[in-house]
Parts: structure tokens; sequence; C-alpha cells
């Protein structure tokens, strides 16, 4: 959850995401680089700063939504957009589209974003109906120079 405005990411298990963020003036600009996986963004309106995520294959602009982003290396990305408005933009072809609530877009790694009524049935189930607490999560951090250190935290 992001402090500044209780924007939320939830990620499912095996995705790959790094977490960024910049301050520009008094504004965050942050930004979601997703590499496989499937991540659940609830992102509140952004008064100073923009939201971004970024796959290998597209960059998904969001004003104010909830979503999700089904990213593979091999084929591209599906975006299910379930309120509000969010930018897709193809990163091989430039092609962008403005996927409103209830739409399903999918950018491939061919350049072309196809957009369609979301299929119900299609969109992964969000497990907070049965919250399941790990043992163990493990956090990497990054600092500007790179050098990469772990922070564990452990649950019972």
């Amino acid at each position: 959850m992001y402090l500044d405005d209780k924007s939320m990411v939830k990620l499912k298990s095996g995705t790959s995401l790094i977490i960024r963020g910049e301050r520009t003036g008094d504004g965050l600009k942050k930004n979601l680089d997703i590499n496989n996986g499937s991540i659940k963004s609830i992102i509140n309106k952004q008064k100073k700063g923009e939201f971004t995520v970024t796959s290998p294959t597209s960059v998904a602009s969001v004003k104010g939504t909830s979503f999700w982003v089904i990213t593979d290396p091999d084929q591209g990305d599906t975006f299910f957009n379930e309120e509000g408005l969010v930018e897709i933009k193809n990163l091989i072809s430039g092609e962008i589209i403005d996927l409103i609530a209830n739409q399903t877009g999918v950018s491939l790694l061919t350049g072309i974003i196809n957009v369609s009524q979301t299929i119900q049935s299609e969109i992964p189930i969000d497990e907070d109906s049965e919250i399941k607490i790990p043992k163990e999560l493990k956090i990497i951090l990054s600092g500007p120079d790179q050098e990469q250190k772990i922070l564990i935290i452990k649950y019972n």
C-alpha cells in the first residue's frame, strides 16, 4: 500500500515485480515494473504525480482505477479493467488505446492491441476472502549504487 494516497497493489504467487518511486516537485512518480505474473492494482486518483505499470511489452498509465495485469514474456499482456480508465501503450508498435470499465485489453508482442468486453470468468480470483498469511516474506531493496539488501519478515 502506498502511504501518500492509499493505493494498493496485490501480487499473485510467482510474480516478479520491481516497485519504483521518484519525487517530482511535491508529487510522487510511481512505477511498477512487472516482468511476469499477475497483479491487481487499486489506484486512487493521483493528485500530484503519476502511476504507471510497465512490462516488457506495454506501459499502462493509470488515473484512478481498479484493474488486473497478467504478463507473459512469451505472449504479451492482458489487462482487465474493472473501473475507471487505463491508457495502454504497446512498446513495440507505439499503439495507444484507452481501456474503460469492464473492458479487457490484450497487448501482443506483434505490436497489436485487441480490446473486448470482459468475460468475468477470465478475471483472476482475488483471494482476499480466503486470506492466507505467508510464513515468510522476502523484499529485495536496491540502493542508488545497485547494492541489494534483503528484508525478511517472518510470520507465525
